[in-house]
């Protein structure tokens, strides 16, 4: 199922401080400028506050699945297997202990990156103009998401 999965999904691969592969989706637009941001500032993946950009992305995770998941196993490591597959389909290295979540909402990723390009960490983040519909509201959401040190990837 997991090869299946990885060869017919949307998967892009996201570099926050070298490159990014895009795909033409309204909400890369915005996601793209907020990744050049990042890059443009020479922002590590290390905010002023110390806190990671995979300890942003867990705090807007609001999935009680992935929180109950991470509950019940006896690890959370992504599988060898699973790994061996990204790898020979994209060709990026994911530490066993990269963190991940299921079901993770667009908005989510965008305040993610937000609190991130800012450094802020998500409590901090004032209220912002949604004029033009970036944040949509609604359930839209990437299957599968996986982060750790620049890269982000979603399936």
């Amino acid at each position: 199922m997991a090869r299946t999965v990885l060869a017919d999904a949307l998967l892009l691969h996201l570099r926050l401080r070298r490159h990014a592969v895009w795909r033409n989706i309204d909400w890369l637009g915005n996601v793209a400028r907020l990744m050049r941001s990042i890059f443009l500032n020479g922002i590590v993946m290390l905010n002023k506050t110390s806190t990671t950009f995979e300890m942003i992305l867990s705090q807007f995770n609001r999935k009680e699945r992935h929180w109950g998941l991470h509950a019940l196993l006896a690890s959370v490591e992504i599988d060898d297997q699973f790994r061996s597959l990204i790898k020979e389909k994209i060709d990026v290295d994911v530490p066993p202990t990269a963190w991940w979540a299921i079901d993770y909402h667009f908005d989510w990723l965008h305040a993610a990156l937000t609190c991130f390009e800012q450094q802020l960490e998500p409590l901090e983040l004032r209220p912002q103009s949604n004029a033009r519909q970036v944040i949509k509201g609604n359930q839209e959401d990437i299957d599968f998401i996986i982060a750790f040190d620049e890269t982000v990837l979603l399936v």
